[in-house]
């Protein structure tokens, strides 16, 4: 199963993989919020899958940009997919803290998505 995910997430196009982690996650029924800011100069489209309510939260992350030109499949894929197994375990067997799962965006490009 993750390595269909990473197959849908395989392009070096940012916004058709950003729309495959979106289709995956709606696939999987998986609630998320996406946040549209910019910071700074660039424009961040970071998506929040929220567990639970409450603060303090835990935050695990990883970023779904890549380099243009890459697919980025072993530096962000990877670690994307195994977040979006993680979000769907939590589906089954919700966790006991507040947990926040977040895909950040422009992470290739100075960090402004984790910002």
């Amino acid at each position: 199963m993750m390595r269909d995910n990473l197959i849908k997430m395989s392009f070096a196009n940012q916004e058709l993989r950003r729309n495959g982690l979106l289709s995956i996650l709606r696939t999987h029924e998986i609630l998320f919020t996406l946040i549209h800011n910019k910071i700074r100069e660039h424009w961040v489209e970071n998506i929040i899958v929220s567990k639970n309510d409450g603060c303090p939260r835990l935050v695990i992350g990883a970023h779904y940009d890549s380099l243009d030109g890459s697919t980025g499949a072993n530096d962000n894929a990877a670690t994307v997919c195994i977040l979006i197994e993680l979000a769907k375990a939590f589906i089954i067997n919700p966790p006991k803290l507040p947990i926040n799962i977040v895909f950040f965006d422009q992470e290739e490009y100075a960090d402004r998505g984790s910002e």
